[in-house]
């Protein structure tokens, strides 16, 4: 059997002592808050080039995002005025990384 050192009996409350104030110390983080759902203003409609006709008459400055394949982005530039016209807001969306600059004249409009 081990002999208890001549100062164990003092060294308990010093070591409980010590670990109450590390704990009450350290800093509190609470919990992350749950994510609310996004307003309307925050969301675009991804919409392919033949679906701008079922859109609404008017868009209220909705943005309204086209869909085109790379290398196809000429043939949204009509969905896209369509979109202009109806007050929304045009965009393109790449579905995938084109092999080089989308066209010059579709972007120089936008």
């Amino acid at each position: 059997m081990t002999k208890r050192t001549l100062y164990a009996v003092a060294e308990l409350p010093v070591s409980l002592f010590l670990a109450a104030t590390v704990l009450l110390a350290s800093p509190v983080v609470p919990g992350a808050a749950a994510q609310g759902a996004a307003c309307a203003a925050c969301v675009a409609l991804s919409v392919s080039p033949d679906q701008v006709s079922l859109l609404p008459a008017e868009l209220d400055g909705m943005e309204v995002l086209i869909r085109v394949a790379p290398g196809a982005e000429a043939g949204a530039a009509d969905a896209m005025a369509s979109i202009e016209k109806r007050g929304g807001r045009p965009g393109l969306l790449m579905t995938a990384l084109p092999a080089s600059t989308p066209a010059t004249e579709l972007m120089a409009a936008w």
